[in-house]
């Protein structure tokens, strides 16, 4: 008896959250945003994917990354609201978050900040580096990326960085030259975050060999198609 009374409940609770339309409390949570409005819609959606049996639970994870993109960009908002009462620590991690959203040039008036406060820290140098370079800003960026490996001698990323800031500015041998002296703190640098993906490395690699006439272009592009045969990169070429 307590079995069926409890799948009457849940049939029951089903229904009710089928009766509520999404759309209504995704505009509750647009028209009040904030923490409490967030959390109601947040869960109300969840429970939705999970048990609503009257429509694609797709429409639940529609409105679910809506939602988190809305409350995203709210967060951001206020964070950059106060940021003038933060630390350097904290400003790093903002402009990285700006920097992941291609909005380069709020990252680099942090990433500027971090650095004038604590001129040692090769990260923030490394992710200003990479922000010029967004903004093909090709000089500082190689400023920034040569800044980055001087506090650092083994910052694997600002090598390929820098490299990529010499491959884009046609410096083939220099941008050959820098990737190679990076390739042997590869394994070793665990300090910064993994920005790049092995094969993207291979590639990038690749170009740059191909870009400066290289003499073991043709082994390593073998090399390459070996491992990443399915790559996208070969229907680019």
């Amino acid at each position: 008896m307590k079995k069926i009374f409890f799948i009457v409940l849940v049939l029951i609770g089903v229904n009710l959250f089928a009766s509520v339309k999404i759309n209504d409390i995704f505009l509750e949570y647009n028209s009040d945003p904030n923490f409490e409005s967030f959390t109601k819609a947040y869960n109300f959606l969840n429970i939705s994917a999970d048990y609503d049996t009257t429509m694609s639970p797709y429409v639940s994870y529609l409105y679910l990354s809506l939602l988190h993109k809305n409350e995203y960009n709210r967060m951001l908002e206020l964070l950059m609201s106060n940021v003038d009462y933060m630390n350097s620590q904290m400003k790093f991690q903002i402009a990285n978050l700006l920097l992941d959203d291609s909005k380069y040039d709020e990252a680099i008036n942090l990433y500027n900040q971090v650095t004038d406060d604590i001129p040692d820290w090769s990260c923030a140098w490394r992710h200003k580096g990479k922000a010029l370079l967004m903004i093909k800003d090709y000089n500082n960026a190689e400023k920034a990326l040569e800044k980055s490996i001087e506090t650092r001698e083994g910052h694997y990323d600002a090598y390929l960085n820098l490299a990529e800031v010499y491959y884009a500015q046609k410096k083939y041998k220099d941008a050959k030259r820098i990737i190679e002296q990076g390739f042997q703190y590869q394994a070793i640098d665990v300090k910064d975050e993994d920005d790049y993906s092995i094969e993207y490395v291979h590639f990038l690699y690749l170009d740059i060999l191909r870009a400066s006439k290289d003499k073991n272009t043709k082994n390593f592009e073998s090399e390459v198609r070996s491992k990443f045969p399915d790559s996208q990169y070969w229907d680019k070429k």
